[in-house]
């Protein structure tokens, strides 16, 4: 009764954004530093503010609508806002980043999570939950240390812009896993 098998589609792209989380919680920093950009936990607070405003809409959507039309719009929200990260210059490029990644995973991840307790059913709820939120524990654990080996073998701006669309790429295949998982199980 700790892992939910059924639970894991909605966990793995759910790890995704937490993994993504981790890389931009440990590298952003030193990211701006490389620019020479100051105040950038200015990020983290805009970002914050994004995500708490975002979640009520995006439930009221995926409600009305269903989970396709909060999850993959936020997954693509997401990785773009990665790309765009690797190649910013700027605090207000990098905060446009930042709201951007938050309107795309504050739609995404709640749905997901509400998605996942639906799909494994309410006696098996506390499990599911249990195994969605393990799934972002990881994610939110391995980003770093794969971040930092990543960063260790590609030094400069260079590594980051690999790093940063290296997310990008992991979301958009995450999207696609869940886009079949859907299609597959007609999830709507």
């Amino acid at each position: 009764d700790i892992l939910e098998v059924k639970a894991l589609p909605y966990t793995l792209p759910a790890a995704t954004f937490s993994f993504t989380n981790g890389i931009i919680n440990g590298y952003l920093v030193m990211f701006a530093d490389m620019h020479g950009i100051g105040k950038i936990s200015v990020y983290f607070t805009l970002y914050a503010i994004a995500v708490f405003l975002v979640r009520p809409v995006s439930g009221k959507l995926m409600d009305k609508k269903g989970l396709r039309y909060t999850v993959f719009p936020g997954m693509i929200a997401c990785a773009l806002s990665l790309i765009l990260l690797g190649f910013s210059n700027s605090l207000w490029m990098i905060l446009a980043t930042g709201v951007l990644r938050a309107l795309g995973q504050g739609a995404a991840q709640p749905s997901l999570q509400a998605g996942c307790i639906n799909y494994v059913g309410r006696d098996r709820s506390g499990v599911a939950t249990s195994t969605y939120f393990l799934g972002g524990d990881i994610g939110q654990g391995v980003g770093p240390m794969i971040g930092g080996f990543i960063l260790a073998q590609i030094a400069g701006l260079a590594g980051y812009q690999v790093l940063f669309t290296g997310c990008a790429l992991l979301m958009l295949a995450a999207m696609v896993y869940f886009y079949f998982f859907c299609k597959k199980s007609g999830v709507r």
